[in-house]
C-alpha cells in the first residue's frame, strides 16, 4: 500500500502555505491546518494509511535498506 511521492511544484505560492481543515474550528481555538501544496487527505482513499504499521510500511517501501533511527547533531546552542 505505498503512497506515491509527489515533489513540490515549481510555482509554490509562499503566501498561501496552509489550508484550514473543515470542521476543526472550535470556539476559543484555532482550526487545524494542512499543507496547501498537497491539500487535504481523503481518509477513504484506498492508499490512506490507517495505522502506525501502515505508515511504517509505507516508509519502508521507499528504502528498505535505510536506517530506522537517525541522528540530528547540535549545530548551535544560541
Amino acid at each position: 500500500m505505498p503512497i506515491t511521492y509527489t515533489p513540490l511544484p515549481d510555482n509554490v505560492d509562499y503566501g498561501k502555505q496552509s489550508v484550514t481543515v473543515p470542521g476543526t474550528k472550535q470556539p476559543g481555538q484555532t482550526p487545524h491546518y494542512r499543507n496547501a501544496v498537497y491539500g487535504l487527505l481523503d481518509p477513504d482513499a484506498p492508499n490512506y494509511p490507517k495505522t502506525l504499521q501502515d505508515i511504517f510500511n509505507n516508509g519502508y517501501s521507499f528504502n528498505p535498506d535505510a536506517k530506522l533511527l537517525g541522528h540530528r547533531p547540535v549545530i548551535s546552542r544560541s
